[in-house]
């Protein structure tokens, strides 16, 4: 499924993939164009991949992670976000079950995108744009039809004019003891384990790993570690869990310390980002 047909692509074509694994889509000249994709609860955690297209995805239910080599973000029901081309990313399912539009762009076309996971904010036309491509089936590009070409000419019209926003990320260093001690808190957000202990699994002093964190990722090791708490905390959120209970499995003093650094981050209390919860 990695693989795409180039001599046959042009700025005109928008391609549709579905990323269950059930048909190769790209292994001979037919392409489709509108098969949505849906990942089961058995599908927790994705391959990591690279493909020579950009991908443009509407999260229509669930919770997903998309991770870089350097960087991880959560995206969440209603949002869309790029995927540029030739970067290596997997996504998990964080929710019991996500699904959505699944568009890919090819690279000639898209020079205009940024080079980087990023989040485009959602505007009806652009969403309607993506569900009406994902209503094509699939079709052989060479006989594509001239209506089709229009409507993919005007999506990429609305993309040169969206807002686009580099996702709130939690970014990954590079560095190999460094990264040993992000992976860990990513595996257990809950941890709190101090600064000194994780100095020393790095094998450092504790000056020259917050230096040296700082430096990777341009955050704190404190303010790091809090962006990964928020992160998960969307995960318990989405599950149902109250606030009280997230404040308290995360390891905040009390859930209205939660509240405040989570309305910081996102611009919105938990209650109002899922309102459709039952949030205590």
């Amino acid at each position: 499924m990695e693989r795409c047909p180039h001599s046959h692509m042009n700025s005109s074509k928008i391609f549709s993939e579905s990323p269950s694994g059930a048909v190769d889509i790209f292994g001979d000249t037919r392409v489709t164009l509108g098969i949505p994709f849906a990942f089961p609860t058995s599908k927790k955690k994705l391959d990591w991949r690279q493909r020579p297209f950009g991908i443009l995805v509407w999260i229509e239910t669930g919770l997903l992670r998309i991770s870089s080599l350097q960087k991880s973000f959560v995206a969440s029901t209603g949002e869309i976000y790029f995927v540029p081309p030739n970067l290596s990313h997997a996504e998990e399912v964080l929710a019991e079950a996500s699904k959505g539009i699944y568009v890919c762009l090819p690279k000639e076309g898209i020079e205009f995108l940024p080079q980087d996971i990023c989040r485009i904010q959602r505007e009806d036309l652009l969403l309607s744009l993506m569900k009406r491509i994902a209503s094509w089936g699939a079709v052989d590009i060479e006989t594509q039809t001239k209506a089709q070409n229009r409507l993919s000419e005007v999506l990429l019209d609305e993309l040169r004019e969206a807002k686009i926003t580099q996702s709130w990320t939690v970014q990954l260093p590079r560095q190999a003891a460094l990264a040993q001690v992000a992976n860990a808190i990513l595996k257990d957000p809950s941890d709190m384990k101090p600064i000194d202990h994780w100095a020393k699994v790095a094998a450092m002093s504790r000056r020259s790993f917050t230096e040296k964190f700082y430096e990777e990722t341009g955050l704190t090791f404190s303010q790091w570690r809090q962006n990964v708490k928020l992160q998960a905390s969307l995960k318990c959120l989405s599950e149902g869990k109250t606030v009280s209970q997230v404040a308290l499995n995360l390891g905040y003093q009390s859930p209205s310390a939660f509240i405040v650094m989570f309305r910081k981050q996102f611009g919105v209390t938990p209650r109002k980002k899922y309102s459709s919860r039952r949030l205590r």
